[in-house]
């Protein structure tokens, strides 16, 4: 398994995440599980320094995906909210700056 791969998929995800595309959401998400599985029972993963550095650029994926997330989160909920059918406070945005 090749940390290029997780790369990819995680691409992949937060394209789909930045398109608002839920079958590729669903689809990139189920990739990336199933190939962080495969890491888990990788031995010596943290042998290497380039082993290293490239699992840095995939944490910063990872960092960046679930950022990505949180905010269509809160956009799906300002959404509803604005349909009246949700009245939960939202994590970012204009409620936060004034509350």
């Amino acid at each position: 398994m090749r940390l290029d791969q997780i790369h990819a998929v995680q691409e992949r995800l937060i394209s789909a995440l930045d398109d608002g595309d839920a079958q590729e959401i669903m689809s990139a998400t189920t990739a990336l599980a199933a190939l962080l599985e495969e890491l888990r029972d990788t031995p010596a993963l943290y042998a290497s320094q380039e082993k290293r550095e490239a699992l840095e650029r995939v944490d910063k994926l990872s960092q960046a995906a679930a950022y990505r997330l949180r905010i269509l989160t809160d956009n799906t909920r300002r959404r509803l909210a604005l349909l009246g059918c949700e009245s939960e406070q939202l994590s970012y945005g204009p409620r936060v700056a004034v509350g």
